[in-house]
């Protein structure tokens, strides 16, 4: 598994803690889990622009960091 691979399972989960939170109305821990999940897919995209024998791949980090 790539870096990047690893930054962008880890964005995700904290998305989906976002919206559980969202859920819970916890306004707060929803916008720190959003922040920390934008923080790790702009990593994750990053990271797979650097990798270039990773064609497919660093355009879908890129269009979820977005």
């Amino acid at each position: 598994m790539t870096t990047a691979a690893i930054f962008h399972d880890a964005a995700m989960e904290y998305y989906d803690l976002g919206k559980i939170a969202k859920a819970k109305e916890n306004t707060d821990i929803y916008e720190d889990y959003l922040q920390k999940a934008y923080v790790l897919s702009k990593e994750a995209a990053l990271k797979g622009q650097a990798d270039i024998t990773d064609t497919f791949w660093k355009y879908v980090y890129t269009r979820s960091a977005a």
